[in-house]
């Protein structure tokens, strides 16, 4: 009995998405594992994608902060959300807006190289490309900067940043390792050199950066799903138990394992604590780089 109440409970809250149009909005260009993601999910939720690029995410966010459409407008978002915040002078938002939703995953980025660049140089400066400025891939950067003689370069997102490299208008980038990433490693357009994870990763023959000497440079990003803050708790409770149904399916489970990334299913409660100790950590992380 409680499996059918269950299950009717499922079908009626999934059919109030649908029938409220779910706006998600990714804060990057098209072409990321935050735009994969958001599509994969929207198609189960009937919803659409709005990508509203600008500011390394700032603009999406602050668009969502600020929202009138509360009950159906999320954001699908990583750490950035909160490196931008503390990064900037301009407080377009602040971190209270939002309710975390469910998260979506977990990761590390790489560092790449060009074929071409010989690493390491120490009298040398090398350029290095990131998704943007305030993103964390941009933080993984100002943090090497501190050992190595690098020319920083932020690109309009992850895409553009890895055909920087591709094309040598840069030396190195740190991205993550994803699927598309990966199909260039294979043809042996970059090379993997290192990871920002803490441990090293079983699948990828790689040191991590803090094996290199780099011991400040552990960068281990998230993705979220956030809501406007003022969003219902019924909403809510029914977004977290839909998205993380949506979540342990077989196809969109498969494509979080090619691109890299790990899930944990967290409730509501669990989310919140989760992303303020992140919150916390990247306010530490921040003020070390500015001192």
């Amino acid at each position: 009995m409680r499996y059918i109440i269950l299950m009717l409970w499922l079908l009626f809250s999934t059919t109030a998405i649908a029938a409220e149009q779910i706006r998600i909005i990714v804060p990057f260009p098209p072409g990321g594992p935050n735009d994969d993601f958001a599509r994969l999910i929207s198609q189960e939720l009937f919803g659409v994608v709005e990508n509203i690029n600008g500011a390394g995410g700032a603009i999406a966010s602050e668009r969502v902060a600020n929202t009138k459409r509360i009950e159906n407008t999320v954001i699908l978002h990583s750490d950035a959300i909160m490196t931008v915040l503390y990064l900037s002078e301009q407080k377009l938002y602040d971190m209270r807006s939002f309710s975390c939703l469910a998260q979506i995953g977990e990761t590390y980025f790489g560092l790449f190289k060009h074929p071409n660049t010989i690493f390491p140089q120490p009298k040398s400066i090398l350029s290095i490309g990131d998704a943007g400025i305030g993103t964390t891939a941009n933080v993984a950067a100002m943090l090497a900067k501190k050992y190595m003689n690098l020319n920083s370069i932020s690109y309009k997102g992850g895409g553009p940043a890895l055909i920087g490299l591709l094309a040598k208008d840069t030396d190195l980038l740190f991205a993550y390792v994803s699927s598309s990433a990966k199909e260039h490693m294979t043809n042996r357009k970059i090379e993997l050199i290192a990871i920002t994870s803490s441990q090293r990763a079983p699948k990828y023959n790689v040191p991590t950066m803090k094996e290199l000497g780099y011991i400040d440079v552990v960068v281990e990003p998230s993705l979220f799903l956030y809501s406007n803050a003022k969003m219902s708790d019924q909403q809510k409770s029914t977004l977290n138990v839909e998205i993380n149904r949506i979540m342990a399916t077989e196809r969109i489970s498969s494509q979080v394992e090619a691109q890299n990334f790990t899930h944990k299913r967290y409730n509501l409660t669990e989310c919140s604590n989760r992303v303020l100790q992140l919150e916390t950590k990247w306010q530490k992380t921040i003020q070390g780089i500015n001192e």
